[in-house]
């Protein structure tokens, strides 16, 4: 048997490549003989290929990629004995290999959510004291100052009671998703913030706001519409070259807020929602 393997994931890198290229042939190999493995099967039978690369691995790698979520990896001895706030079923133990215990955070936010709420936020200052304001991340976005208009595309209105929004696409460097919303709000994408990457809402260009500190947001109008994400470190990488020549600062999502520092407990001024106060989650 030949395998080929084309990946973008730089070898060698600290990334996990090596990880998910055993969990990605066990899967497909299993599925091929009409056995499909169990995610624990997938993750140990990977964890022993890692020790034959890297001898003693800590098994983070094969574990996260084999369940597609976040976790905590706690080295040599369970989180409970050392975190007495956690209450029983805060975690769920997934794996317990020779380095550590491996836990995943069930209250963990999707990938993808719409909310209509937002709230502007001094990032700078919130990273630097390690103070974040009172909010629920699945109803309302911080973002780093205040949205532009809502792009200027017309969508089919819908009256939904929730939010619909699906993950169409998501590759290394383009991320599609439709939502369906009787209400203005914002794509939320729980991925990093990056200049390079650009986005659009049914073809036309749309601004991506740091959302949350780290992550990305667009505004979408109401209705049915398809937000795109790509990824062009050409053009991304040319458009920063070109705002340091012309002496600009490194580009930044949004203008800064007005009056100076927001105290992160306070963050916003007064209410910004954008409509209503439903929200959409794609679990």
């Amino acid at each position: 048997m030949t395998i080929h393997i084309s990946s973008t994931s730089p070898v060698a890198a600290g990334l996990g490549s090596g990880a998910a290229v055993s969990v990605a042939i066990i899967r497909a190999l299993s599925a091929f003989l009409g056995q499909p493995l169990h995610e624990a099967e997938i993750s140990a039978l990977a964890y022993e290929v890692e020790k034959l690369h890297h001898g003693t691995p800590s098994g983070i790698d094969n574990t996260v990629i084999t369940y597609a979520r976040p976790i905590y990896f706690v080295k040599d001895r369970p989180i409970e004995t050392f975190d007495k706030k956690l209450r029983f079923g805060d975690l769920k133990l997934v794996a317990h290999t020779s380095d550590g215990y491996i836990y995943e955070n069930p209250r963990a936010l999707p990938r993808v959510m719409f909310v209509e709420g937002w709230r502007p936020a001094n990032f700078d200052k919130m990273a630097a004291d390690g103070r974040w304001p009172h909010f629920d991340p699945s109803q309302t976005v911080l973002l780093n100052g205040t949205p532009p208009d809502t792009p200027g595309v017309q969508g089919l209105h819908v009256a939904l009671t929730n939010a619909a929004i699906s993950l169409k696409t998501y590759e290394n460097t383009a991320v599609e998703i439709e939502v369906d919303s009787a209400d203005a709000g914002f794509v939320v994408l729980n991925d990093v913030w990056h200049p390079w990457w650009f986005g659009s809402v049914d073809g036309k260009p749309a601004e991506i706001l740091k959302a949350n500190v780290l992550f990305r947001a667009i505004q979408v109008p109401a209705g049915k519409h398809t937000v795109r994400f790509e990824f062009r470190p050409v053009e991304g990488a040319i458009k920063e070259l070109m705002a340091r020549i012309n002496g600009k600062p490194p580009l930044q999502p949004g203008p800064d807020l007005p009056g100076g520092p927001v105290r992160p407990e306070a963050s916003v001024p007064g209410p910004g929602r954008v409509a209503g106060g439903r929200t959409g989650i794609l679990g």
